[in-house]
């Protein structure tokens, strides 16, 4: 009986509080659009009675869709059909790639009456070039992988390059010269019907050609506004105001464009106009947020710190993310690159890899882990000190061999910056750590870096050891006010297992997931073969792959005579010469600082946003590479490329090439399923950078011989000897620019202070580059090169350091040990526009062509120069500041079929004074300034250096055309007495 009267109690009383509430609540009217609101202004709208509220702007009766308003995206999408954003930024919304609905299928409340206006400046709704029917969209320079930006608002309408559409008019882009009275290069607000049609030709979009997508602006700079035609009338909601979202403006950023704010708008307090309120909310918590890391804390993928803090390692620590079970691993039916296991081995899971999942992208092929996980520890947030404690962080082997893109710590929540690297890594995610500490302890295996980072300031690293990565122990890009202190930086790992062919099937599979579940029916028909399915091609690539990881994790022989998809398995994965376990990517580094971007670019292509470098008591050594050419093929409309961007490798997938006019496709495990997938996928995402051209489909698909002529370009041997051939070698099979092994490479760097610093055992054994396939050419055109750097065939190039563009000071460094078998050999390089001070720089033991036959001495030809070594070498358009009481001292062995002593003038050897009559008083004191002055000042001495013009006929055997052998006109201001020493 008290039980029931107690629980009537409740009821009531909880029945007068809700009333109580009901009552307090404060409630507004919002309408279904603008069309019966006189005064513009900021207002909220709810379009559709099941879809969210949104912020819009009313102007003369048309609702003003301005996505900036709702930053988060919290509503806005809700009203879409679909989203995405442009490659490199967040400043637009449009369909994605794989939606072909025009504007007016793409805006949910849109229908065959609806009217459309646009808004430059997002101020006002006017008509357009298509009156009430014009609409925004974004042509497709922001979305697809096109670095061309030309116009295609020709005469000519009938040229593949005529684009009616661009000669629409645009509101925000960009203009030559920024003169808007010029046809547009790139359009983020075109004009455009509401019902213009989406080109889905994947071509347009990685061969320079225009398509366009429906597009929303999140910069208020132009939107488009709508006008509904509404029956029944406006609608009108009673709403709880509290209910209502937050608007992403201020009072003072809409009025001053007179325009009335409505009663019930909330704004966001954190919003600020450059994004940086919720930023200044970040503390430094160090001190008081200690973690303890345990393997235990790594099974199911990389640890994301995204809390500041001190992280300490506390035992050594294995990566092997989701690995198989030692059962599974065990089983005589084990793949471990299958495609048929609800998980794949070593990747996120489906659950990680959604949209909203801790390591987005795998399956969508856009988001930060779409090629598996790429590093073991994130840095994502400011404020962070990890402590290694002494222990170990490294890869497991067999976590190594199968996750080929992989740093043990990355400084950042993706591995590049938006819009470059060989992925989607998508937008709006992208987090630079700052205020970054990394000490004491081993930083061992891994497949790519041990620290690497991009956009991050005030990094401190010290009393580190790291050893055995593939491609650089640090490299920081764009990074400012990084010090770097008690290391040992060495050596690189010479036992990489594999090719980076590898790396690209295994970044493949799981597209061949889905390519297997959706298409493996499909048949396909190469050139003279019967046809196949798409699951045959899959299948003997897994395979082929699977015996590749069985010879290198579990050593199984095969059958080298008789086991044909073995010796394919071997040609397309293992490196089997005599570099075999040598980086055979185009460039190896101890430790790399360079501007914006990834540094896979040319010498000096990016050589700003990096200063305030410091390295001290720091040591670089055992840095390898033996790259094997590739060449950079381009068809009508620019770099003919796979879907990770790399190379299509024409020598390995034709029965020969040495008379292309009879070549045909034979086609690999790899390049099969490629071209393939060129016919029966049609997704953007899952293409990614794939570029078949019609000549390329021509010759694999129906044999044209005179197609593959176009492709794989050959002058006639008896009356072209100099000609170019193909315009793209000195390339990788990741069609990057080769500049062999470096070991402290500076690019652009501002501010840096190297001290007490040993570089040694720099060693390069690629062999020469072609001189067949592409002809007598200056230097290599892959990514952006300077020819007054990257002079000649530039993937035998054996560097101790290497700096371009930069300023700062060198003390107390020692360069030993630096050899090329085939190509140039410098201690210390300094490039193009450096100034720079130099103290007590020492150098010994520099070796260029060491294993140069005189048979391939006799045959050089551009693009191979005559292997030269140098001591110190200091190029044109240059400023070095040598203190002479420790200045340069080079030792006696620095020896190549050319010295940079040996390019000396006699009368200028004459002019300084120098004793030459002795070869070993030559070699003892190799210093080049300006590649042909060798100088000791008593104070010091500035150079500034100009150059002659290269002759490019192609020959260079004796240094009378060669780039190194140029005469340099040098003005040497002397500051006080010098005296020449040797």
């Amino acid at each position: 009986m008290r039980c029931t009267i107690l629980s009537i109690a409740v009821v009531f009383i909880l029945s007068q509080i809700a009333e109580c509430d009901e009552a307090t609540t404060e409630y507004s009217v919002v309408y279904s659009s603008c069309s019966d609101i006189d005064v513009d202004g900021l207002y909220y709208i709810k379009p559709m009675a099941d879809r969210p509220v949104i912020p819009v702007i009313c102007s003369h009766g048309y609702t003003m869709l301005d996505a900036s308003l709702d930053e988060h995206l919290t509503a806005y999408p809700a009203y879409l059909s679909s989203f995405d954003y442009p490659r490199l930024d967040t400043n637009h919304i449009l369909s994605r790639l794989d939606d072909l609905s025009t504007f007016r299928e793409w805006f949910a409340v849109a229908d065959e009456f609806t009217k459309f206006n646009v808004a430059p400046d997002c101020t006002e709704c006017v008509p357009g070039d298509f009156g009430d029917n014009t609409v925004y969209y974004i042509d497709s320079h922001s979305f697809c992988f096109s670095g061309d930006t030309s116009n295609g608002c020709i005469d000519d309408t009938s040229s593949e390059s005529y684009h009616a559409e661009s000669c629409n008019t645009c509101d925000a882009g960009i203009w030559p010269d920024n003169d808007r009275t010029q046809p547009w290069l790139k359009c983020t607000a075109l004009h455009m019907s509401a019902d213009h049609a989406v080109d889905h030709e994947h071509i347009t979009c990685v061969a320079h050609g225009l398509t366009f997508h429906p597009s929303l602006s999140m910069t208020g700079d132009a939107c488009t506004c709508y006008q509904p035609l509404e029956s029944d009338g406006v609608i009108a909601y009673n709403l709880a105001v509290d209910a209502l979202p937050l608007v992403s403006s201020s009072p003072h950023e809409i009025t001053r464009y007179g325009l009335v704010v409505a009663d019930n708008i909330r704004f966001d307090p954190l919003w600020s106009k450059d994004g940086s309120g919720v930023a200044d909310l970040v503390d430094d918590q160090r001190d008081t947020n200690v973690v303890y890391l345990y393997n235990a804390d790594f099974l199911q993928g990389t640890y994301r710190i995204m809390e500041s803090g001190t992280y300490i390692i506390m035992e050594d620590i294995t990566f092997n993310f989701n690995a198989p079970s030692m059962e599974e691993m065990e089983s005589e039916t084990f793949s471990p690159n299958s495609i048929d296991v609800d998980e794949l081995y070593w990747y996120p899971t489906h659950e990680q890899a959604a949209h909203d999942g801790v390591y987005p992208g795998l399956y969508n092929y856009a988001g930060a882990y779409t090629l598996g996980f790429f590093a073991g520890i994130t840095v994502e947030c400011d404020y962070v000190t990890i402590d290694l404690n002494g222990h170990t962080l490294q890869q497991e082997y067999t976590f190594y061999v199968q996750q080929r893109f992989f740093s043990l710590i990355e400084l950042a929540s993706q591995i590049f910056v938006p819009g470059q690297g060989p992925a989607n890594w998508g937008a709006g995610n992208d987090v630079y750590a700052s205020n970054v500490v990394i000490k004491n302890g081993d930083l061992g295996l891994t497949s790519h870096h041990a620290i690497h980072g991009n956009r991050n300031s005030e990094i401190t690293i010290s009393g580190l050891n790291a050893h055995d990565f593939d491609v650089a122990g640090i490299a920081c890009n764009a990074c400012n006010g990084v010090t770097v202190t008690d290391c040992v930086i060495g050596p690189q790992s010479d036992t990489i297992p594999l090719l980076g062919r590898y790396t690209h099937s295994r970044a493949y599979l799981p597209r061949l997931k889905q390519l297997s579940d959706l298409k493996g029916e499909s048949t396909v028909t190469f050139y003279n073969r019967d046809t196949t399915t798409v699951q045959v091609l899959v299948d003997r690539l897994v395979a082929q792959m699977d015996m590749a990881y069985f010879h290198v994790v579990n050593g199984v022989e095969y059958d080298d005579d008789a086991d044909e998809e073995w010796l394919a398995a071997k040609t397309l994965f293992l490196r089997t010469d005599d570099a075999s376990g040598w980086m055979d990517g185009g460039s190896s580094y101890g430790v790399l600082f360079g501007g914006d971007g990834a540094q896979v670019v040319g010498i000096g292509a990016r050589p700003d946003a990096t200063s305030n470098i410091y390295l001290k008591n720091v040591e670089i050594f055992g840095i390898y590479n033996a790259v094997i050419e590739k060449v950079k093929f381009t068809a009508d409309f620019g770099a003919t490329r796979l879907i990770f961007f790399d190379a299509m490798d024409w020598m390995a997938a034709e029965d020969q090439v040495d008379d292309v006019s009879i070549s045909n496709y034979v086609g690999d495990a790899y390049s099969d399923v490629t071209f393939a997938v060129s016919q029966v996928m049609e997704s953007w995402y899952f293409q990614n950078s794939l570029y078949v051209s019609p000549d390329m489909h021509a010759h694999v698909f129906e044999g044209d011989h005179t197609a593959f002529m176009s492709i794989f370009k050959q002058p006639n041997v008896e009356t072209d000897k100099s000609g170019s051939i193909i315009g793209g070698c000195g390339s990788d099979i990741q069609l990057h620019s080769s500049k062999g092994a470096i070991g402290l490479r500076v690019d652009g760097t501002q501010n840096i202070q190297i001290e007490d610093v040993s570089v040694h055992d720099i060693y390069n054994w690629a062999t020469l580059g072609s001189q067949t396939w592409c002809g007598a050419y200056p230097g290599p055109e892959v990514g952006n090169e300077d020819i007054e750097i990257q002079y000649g065939y530039t993937g035998t190039r054996a560097h101790g350091v290497v700096m371009d563009y930069a300023s700062g000071t060198l003390s107390n460094v020692a360069i030993t040990n630096v050899e090329s078998y085939h190509g140039e050999a410098n201690g210390l390089t300094i490039y193009k526009e450096c100034d720079l001070s130099l103290q007590n720089v020492q150098v010994d033991n520099i070796h260029a062509g060491t294993q140069m036959s005189e048979q391939q001495l006799n045959d050089l030809q551009l693009p191979n120069l005559v292997p030269r070594a140098c001591g110190v070498d200091i190029r044109p358009n240059t400023m070095v500041a040598i203190d002479a009481d420790s200045g340069i001292i080079t030792g006696e062995n620095i020896d190549g079929m050319e010295t940079c002593y040996d390019q000396l003038d006699e009368d200028m050897i004459l002019d300084l004074g120098l004793d030459v009559q002795d070869n070993s008083s030559k070699a003892s004191i190799m210093i080049i300034l300006c590649a042909s002055i060798l100088v000791f000042i008593a104070k010091v001495v500035y150079i500034r250096c100009s150059h002659k013009d290269i002759d490019d006929n192609g020959k260079n055997i004796n240094y009378e055309h060669s780039h190194h052998a140029q005469l340099h006109e040098c003005a040497v201001d002397i500051h006080d007495e010098y005296t020449p020493l040797l």
